[in-house]
């Protein structure tokens, strides 16, 4: 047997080393990226007809506001006997 004390000797690397990996981590990532952007379907969005607005006085305002309580309240009025 051979009682000799292992030794390590350095030896430079071929080239920088960086090259290879490099390469391949480019190559990775394109074909992820060219899959995304191939594969890629945009949604389809309904296009919205034109919004009308229209200009109404205070008076008009209270009017419909009081038309909207009324509602309401004649909603719970009838929950309230259909559930009795």
């Amino acid at each position: 047997m051979n009682n000799a004390p292992a030794v390590y000797v350095p030896t430079p690397p071929e080239g920088n080393g960086l090259t290879l990996p490099m390469l391949l981590s480019l190559l990775a990532h394109g074909i992820v990226l060219g899959l995304l952007i191939y594969t890629y379907q945009p949604p389809e969005l309904e296009t919205v007809g034109n919004i009308e607005t229209t200009m109404i006085t205070p008076g008009e305002l209270a009017e419909m506001q009081g038309q909207i309580l009324a509602n309401r309240a004649a909603a719970q009025a009838a929950s309230r006997a259909g559930s009795a």
